[in-house]
């Protein structure tokens, strides 16, 4: 069982896009949280299973290395170590920054997202049960391409997004939300940063990935609560514009 509630707070972690923080008294503002999660454990099989059995659910979640001690060119102070360590760190966070997901390996949940020309095949990679899941959506006349709910297979859904308008300049999201339920983040993709904009409800601060076109924001609905057949619903109408 505790094997199990790790993997689930690992998935939550993971697709965590953004974090609500509201003081007492004070406005609320979404962060957008940058972490990692690093778990260590020795390589007996004793000490293997605290970690979360990799099911189909999981694998593709998680990287798993093996770690010996390395040799650090003679030298043996630790000191020495840490002050060599911390001069090649500049080089290693230009090369992360510089780096560009294969479009083979991008994947719109866990964070990637990748123009996709008609001209040109596209790529499926089957996972271990000989299965794959892919959502496509067009680029429309603003230059974006509109995912819809982060949190849902299927994420533009008409319960979810009521309506999508697509102008040559602008793309303007109706979204639907249950009675009492805080928020989404919304995502998409456009070769160019947009910019969020709303005429009902609130957004936080939208995020983007210059090296794979992916933005996501979160979305807050209108206070007001209407009634939908038999379900009360609020909304938010976002626009999203590129520069």
């Amino acid at each position: 069982r505790a094997r199990v509630g790790l993997a689930q707070g690992i998935k939550r972690q993971l697709f965590a896009q953004s974090v609500r923080v509201e003081a007492k008294g004070r406005d609320a503002i979404s962060l957008r949280p940058i972490q990692v999660l690093v778990i260590a454990v020795n390589d007996e099989a004793e000490h293997l299973n605290v970690l979360p059995h990799l099911d189909d659910s999981l694998r593709d979640k998680i990287s798993l290395y093996q770690c010996r001690k390395a040799s650090f060119g003679g030298l043996h102070d630790r000191d020495e170590i840490a002050s060599t360590m911390r001069k090649e760190l500049p080089a290693f966070i230009n090369h992360i920054q510089s780096f560009n997901i294969p479009d083979h390996l991008a994947n719109a949940r866990t964070g990637a997202a990748s123009f996709q020309s008609a001209r040109k095949n596209v790529p499926i990679t089957f996972g271990t049960d000989g299965t794959a899941y892919y959502e496509v959506t067009p680029v429309g006349k603003s230059d974006i391409a509109f995912f819809g709910d982060e949190g849902k297979y299927v994420s533009n859904g008409q319960q979810r997004i009521a309506s999508l308008v697509d102008t040559d300049d602008k793309l303007t999201a109706t979204i639907t939300f249950a009675a009492g339920e805080k928020s989404i983040t919304v995502f998409g993709y456009t070769k160019d940063k947009p910019q969020a904009s709303v005429q009902s409800g609130s957004v936080g601060d939208l995020s983007y990935d210059k090296n794979t076109g992916r933005f996501s924001v979160e979305v807050m609905p209108a206070a007001e609560v209407s009634n939908s057949g038999s379900d009360l619903v609020q909304t938010a109408i976002v626009t999203f514009t590129t520069e």
